[in-house]
């Protein structure tokens, strides 16, 4: 083998097991390119995605974005695990003047499935559903229980306290109590926790 190309060989077998050259004193390393981060979705894209998804009335959309919520950057989402696979997705659709609107659909990734969820009520001893709450709503995963607090005035101490359990994807009222503000006015002691408003439903007798 020629002189010059046994020592170029020699070269290219040291270099690959040495590794890449790095760069000499007074020499500029060679620029790395580093991947750019995908941008964060914002809540506008976040909720114009789960609504292309889960296909909440479009009525209940228009509302939201006249509302001025989309202005403060927020979706309006909250996603709540229930049994075999299936989520309860709660949907904001207006600000209300102190408490609000609510609407909560029913979703199953692995499926493909959604549907908006109806609660059973009931007033005066009717029974019926609705699709929509007002007021501030909490939802107890251990024990499957979504509550709802609707005032009858910013202040509170009057209104109604519903509470739905889950069976899978199925939705029955546990309980009800209510307390009208006259009522709260004139007690001798105001009850302002709204678990502990006189009890509608069930009755007694019921």
């Amino acid at each position: 083998m020629p002189r010059f190309s046994a020592c170029l060989a020699g070269l290219l077998c040291l270099a690959l097991a040495t590794g890449p050259l790095q760069a000499q004193p007074g020499q500029t390393p060679a620029p790395t390119q580093t991947p750019t981060p995908a941008p964060a979705q914002t809540a506008a894209e976040e909720r114009a995605a789960w609504f292309e998804r889960l296909k909440w009335p479009a009525a209940y959309e228009e509302q939201f974005q006249a509302s001025g919520l989309p202005e403060k950057r927020f979706s309006g989402l909250q996603f709540f695990a229930l049994s075999a696979g299936w989520h309860l997705v709660e949907v904001q659709v207006d600000a209300g003047a102190y408490q609000p609107v609510l609407i909560y659909m029913l979703y199953h990734k692995d499926k493909g499935l959604s549907r908006l969820l109806q609660l059973p009520m009931v007033h005066q001893g009717k029974h019926y559903v609705q699709q929509e709450v007002v007021g501030l709503a909490e939802f107890d995963g251990q024990h499957q229980e979504l509550s709802v607090y609707s005032k009858d005035r910013g202040a509170g101490g009057c209104g109604s306290y519903a509470v739905w359990g889950f069976n899978g994807t199925e939705a029955r009222l546990i309980s009800l109590r209510e307390q009208s503000c006259p009522e709260a006015d004139q007690a001798a002691e105001m009850i302002v926790d709204p678990r502990r408003f006189p009890l509608i439903w069930p009755r007694p007798c019921d």
